[in-house]
């Protein structure tokens, strides 16, 4: 029993210690971007006032073919007791906002903020049209398939 004990307790040491060196980089690493998207994560310590913090950095997709399609997530630290309080911000962010997102109809097929291990990514307002453009609406999908974890 005892043996059991101390296995356990291992476990969940090695458990969290491993979670708790997820970086930025690891996180971002593990997505595979479509081939007609560049990825680039660049830290960032820009204080942004309506969420009262810093960001650490901010992750950008840049469209080959077309450079001037781009997609960009602000990341913030994130603990689980900040989720009221990101989502609270995030709906101010977008009312304060002045552009006309064109969505598509399918909820995988769009662009949203979320947070994974111990960030927070908040998407920067008017990312490209998930409707029309179908290289958008690729890389939307894959992403929301990544932040899911299938």
């Amino acid at each position: 029993m005892k043996n059991l004990l101390t296995f356990i307790f291992l476990t969940l040491l090695l458990v969290t210690a491993s979670r708790a060196q997820t970086s930025p980089e690891q996180i971002v690493s593990s997505f595979n971007a479509p081939s007609d998207w560049i990825s680039k994560l660049m830290a960032d310590s820009s204080f942004l006032p309506l969420f009262e913090r810093k960001q650490i950095a901010h992750w950008t997709f840049r469209n080959k073919p077309d450079s001037t399609i781009e997609v960009t997530f602000y990341l913030f630290n994130y603990a689980p007791n900040d989720f009221t309080f990101f989502d609270e911000k995030e709906q101010i962010y977008i009312q304060l906002s002045s552009c006309f997102v064109t969505r598509s109809d399918k909820p995988n097929e769009n662009f949203i903020s979320f947070h994974k291990d111990k960030y927070f990514f908040l998407l920067k307002r008017c990312p490209c049209n998930t409707r029309d453009n179908g290289q958008c609406k690729q890389l939307a999908k894959q992403l929301f398939e990544w932040m899911k974890g299938r």
